[in-house]
């Protein structure tokens, strides 16, 4: 396959380069400044979809384009400033993207969406599904969903097939954000009164999962036209995760008991710092629309956290 992969020098990017290009497909990586080293693949830099794919034709060489461009989930202080961005990089980019391989017949348009356009927690018990109501609760996954929207609308009577993966929190090395920090306090070994963490159900995937998986809707020779949650599909607790961190960094893992109420209440200051309750709530996904066009995570949970740690310190 020829592959062009927009968001290269991303979290998951270079993941799904390397596995590309290792898999022996041919791999373009879109890169909007130059990278500080040149992969083995080719590299297309340009600051704009517009600038580089205006030209009619530009974009057939490519059986399939993979988007995982876009601006990540964060904080603003300046809300619409933040809200001016989001609705560039993760609607309007998408749509732009999407049109251009339309009219040069892409077979294939792969976007990576988010969970969170199924809300920020599932209900207990209940795993959100592909057929479960949008409930976007911020700027960023509202954007989300609203390329979800103009995806299906404007490539489903073309000859574009496409494919709206969401996916969790993905985790890897050199970990970002909340897992970052979970992880750095966890590897200084010291007793944690995160004992009461144990009662709550989250979905996670390794980037080597999502990878494994974009990779896979690509290949497929049938058409997809739909969106699919996709997931390790092993759920853990906010506990079982501090657990597996500890055992692939070689730490001791040491609970303390502490009352869940007390510490909901005292963490209420870190809140914004530590966003406390992605660690206490739920967010479950049924893969079932994954896992039934045949594919199986090649990692288990377990696995991918050791692969967090022992990739990274290579």
């Amino acid at each position: 396959m020829n592959l062009l992969i927009t968001g290269a020098s991303g979290f998951i990017g270079p993941h799904l380069c390397r596995l590309a290009h290792e898999s022996g497909h041919h791999v373009t990586a879109f890169y909007r400044r130059e990278p500080e080293a040149y992969p083995p693949w080719d590299a297309l830099i340009s600051t704009t979809f517009e600038s580089a794919f205006s030209g009619v034709g530009s974009l057939a060489r490519f059986d399939v384009v993979i988007h995982l461009a876009g601006l990540a989930h964060r904080n603003c202080s300046d809300t619409l400033a933040c809200a001016k961005d989001h609705i560039q990089s993760n609607l309007l980019d998408t749509v732009c993207l999407a049109h251009f391989c339309r009219r040069d017949n892409v077979r294939r348009f792969v976007f990576l969406s988010s969970i969170k356009v199924n809300g920020d927690f599932s209900p207990d018990l209940s795993p959100f599904t592909s057929t479960d109501p949008p409930s976007p609760p911020d700027i960023y996954s509202v954007c989300k969903h609203q390329s979800e929207l103009a995806l299906a609308l404007l490539l489903r009577r073309s000859n574009t097939d496409y494919v709206i993966v969401r996916a969790p929190l993905v985790y890897g090395p050199s970990p970002k954000a909340n897992m970052l920090n979970l992880s750095n306090l966890v590897r200084l070994g010291l007793p944690l009164p995160l004992n009461c963490l144990a009662t709550n159900r989250r979905s996670l995937i390794s980037v080597q999962n999502l990878s494994d998986f974009l990779l896979f809707v690509s290949s497929k020779s049938s058409l997809i036209r739909e969106t699919v949650l996709v997931s390790d599909n092993d759920d853990v607790s906010t506990a079982d995760l501090i657990r597996e961190i500890a055992r692939a960094s070689s730490v001791p893992c040491r609970f303390i008991y502490f009352p869940r109420r007390l510490f909901l209440f005292l963490a209420k200051p870190l809140m914004r710092f530590f966003a406390i309750r992605s660690l206490t709530c739920s967010l479950q996904i049924n893969p079932l629309s994954a896992l039934s066009l045949g594919w199986t995570p090649p990692y288990s949970f377990s696995e991918g956290i050791s692969l967090m740690f022992h990739q990274q310190s290579e």
